[in-house]
């Protein structure tokens, strides 16, 4: 058996709204993260790209905190 199959999987935890941009708490995969940040908080127009970058380096992004990595989702000004 592979453990890789709980990656496909995703726990939402909370979304949280700030001054500028959102924060996702959530356990999964990063693809799939960003799948279901967008359909849970309707911002599917509002994401164009995804970026992975280390938690402390994510000013005006989109945080997503996880157990296996530090995935960001970072929202387009252009």
């Amino acid at each position: 058996m592979m453990s890789r199959s709980n990656a496909t999987t995703l726990d939402i935890q909370r979304c949280e709204m700030y001054n500028e941009g959102y924060k996702l708490f959530a356990k999964g995969d990063f693809k799939v993260a960003v799948e279901k940040f967008t359909n849970v908080c309707n911002l599917s127009d509002t994401i164009d790209r995804v970026v992975l970058n280390k938690r402390d380096q994510c000013l005006n992004m989109l945080n997503i905190g996880v157990e296996d990595f530090d995935g960001v989702v970072r929202m387009d000004d252009k």
